[in-house]
């Protein structure tokens, strides 16, 4: 009855048997889906236009919602936009086995090896619930630097469960232990038994803090396959007595003393000083967190930025049912979220690009996405962390506004040397300003912190500099008769899931 996502084959596949093959893939959006999506689109009712919006209080869509619809009904073409994706990123999918369940679920990623002697294997970790192939921009960047010197990677970006060109997974299985499971399965099935592992947005501003949540327990979970983990404003706090008597120690001589030990520099206590004087004036009145909300700002917690906590939470369904019969709406939640994890209210995209986004959710339907985040949300009973060498980390940290009157009130700073209460932290960086979307404006920030992982992993796991070395053909993955990926044109499997009646 109705429309059905494409890529909904229900919770997870059935069949065939699994088969660890890592084939390669192409996109195809069957016609059909896309002309249902454009008489949606035509039978757009927007809401009726009232007072001017209270520019403190209310964001008025209005005006960019029918220029999006516009766009994308006269001039923008998903087939030129799914050609490209074909054209330029090495996709590939495998079918993994859910642990504890018959479920089998298809696994969708981009997998660029590098032509760079050196190349260390990395899993990227896109920022949740954005697609995979969204990140098509930071291919380059990692595996053919234009710095000879830099360091490059075999880069390996997987699709969540039910994101963009991968299927959910049920709604039984604990989402970050059964995606840390595929994502090490994939790596794996690549020829990657080492690899190192990196966020690719802060933590605070991913829905439930699944970026980090996800990294961390790859890191703690998989220490004989990962080698290192990149944590982009990992959620820590001081160091506490219970957290060893040691690194509380050295927090504690450090800051009575601002001085630079252990890992603490100064311009750690000078962030720490400017959100405690932000902290201030906002208590105090003279600045508000309503006037700063006129440009959308609030770098916390994603669901409190949007407003969508306590519904995510309690009835995911509740969106899910209203957005997946609705691209427009589904445009102005893409809108808003974009606003939001901005960190400025401006989104630093095209129509083309936005309406790019829109279509990577409303493909597959939006409800997997809201329900994985539901879950997350709720918690999940995981197995303990294995014993032995604190995972190692790299670490990098944003500064924020210069200013306390540029603050808030509301956002928070970390130091690095935070880290050593669970982690081994091998590298850090400090860096001016507000993160925002950072994979889209900043990618070079992202590879910056991987890098200074890589160069002290190097020096330590002797696994992964046996990875480095090895030669390239080692990783090479083809179809079953051995097509180069490049030259594949069609592939009956590239259809994600056909048409329900």
């Amino acid at each position: 009855m109705g429309d059905q996502p494409i890529a909904s084959p229900g919770e997870g596949v059935t069949s065939p048997p699994v088969d660890d093959a890592v084939k390669p893939y192409q996109i195809h959006v069957p016609t059909k889906h896309l002309d249902r999506t454009r008489e949606k689109l035509e039978l757009t009712r927007l809401p009726h236009e009232g007072k001017a919006a209270d520019s403190a209080k209310f964001w008025d869509p209005r005006a960019t919602v029918e220029r999006l619809v516009d766009s994308w009904l006269d001039q923008y073409s998903w087939r030129d936009y799914e050609s490209e994706m074909n054209a330029t990123l090495p996709q590939f999918r495998t079918t993994v086995k859910v642990p504890g369940s018959e479920a089998l679920v298809r696994l969708h990623c981009i997998h660029a090896r590098s032509q760079k002697t050196g190349s260390i294997p990395l899993l990227l970790i896109p920022p949740f619930p954005f697609a995979n192939v969204s990140l098509m921009g930071l291919v380059k960047l990692f595996t053919a630097p234009e710095d000879q010197d830099a360091q490059a990677f075999h880069l390996v970006i997987p699709s969540f469960p039910g994101i963009g060109f991968s299927d959910p997974i049920p709604d039984d299985a604990p989402p970050i232990a059964t995606t840390a499971h595929m994502f090490d399965t994939l790596m794996s099935r690549l020829s990657y038994p080492h690899y190192l592992v990196t966020n690719s947005s802060p933590s605070f501003m991913s829905p439930a803090q699944i970026d980090w949540k996800l990294a961390h327990h790859l890191a703690t979970h998989y220490p004989n396959s990962c080698a290192g983990v990149h944590l982009i404003s990992p959620p820590m706090n001081p160091p506490r007595p219970q957290d060893g008597m040691a690194e509380w120690g050295k927090w504690k001589l450090a800051k009575f003393f601002h001085a630079p030990l252990w890992g603490y520099r100064s311009e750690d206590f000078e962030a720490l000083g400017q959100v405690s004087a932000a902290s201030a004036m906002a208590l105090a009145g003279s600045r508000t967190v309503a006037k700063k909300k006129t440009r959308g700002l609030r770098a916390v917690a994603a669901a409190a930025q949007l407003g969508l906590g306590r519904i995510v939470f309690h009835d995911p369904n509740f969106l899910a049912y209203a957005l997946c019969d609705s691209p427009t709406g589904l445009i102005v939640f893409v809108l808003r979220a974009l606003r939001a994890w901005s960190g400025s209210g401006d989104v630093p995209f095209g129509d083309k690009e936005l309406i790019n986004l829109v279509l990577l959710a409303w493909i597959p339907g939006p409800e997997y996405g809201l329900r994985y985040w539901a879950r997350c949300a709720g918690g999940e009973d995981v197995k303990a962390e294995k014993k032995g060498l604190k995972p190692r980390v790299a670490v990098t940290v944003f500064m924020g506004d210069e200013k306390p009157d540029e603050k808030d009130g509301t956002e928070e700073y970390a130091c690095p040397a935070w880290a050593n209460t669970k982690y081994s932290l091998v590298s850090t960086r400090r860096v001016r300003g507000k993160p925002g979307l950072l994979a889209w404006t900043r990618p070079e920030e992202i590879a910056l912190g991987v890098r200074g992982l890589a160069k002290e992993a190097l020096k330590a796991y002797s696994k992964l500099k046996a990875i480095v070395t090895a030669p390239l053909e080692g990783v090479v993955v083809a179809d079953e008769g051995g097509t180069d990926p490049a030259s594949v044109q069609e592939n009956p499997g590239a259809v994600v899931a056909a048409q329900a009646p």
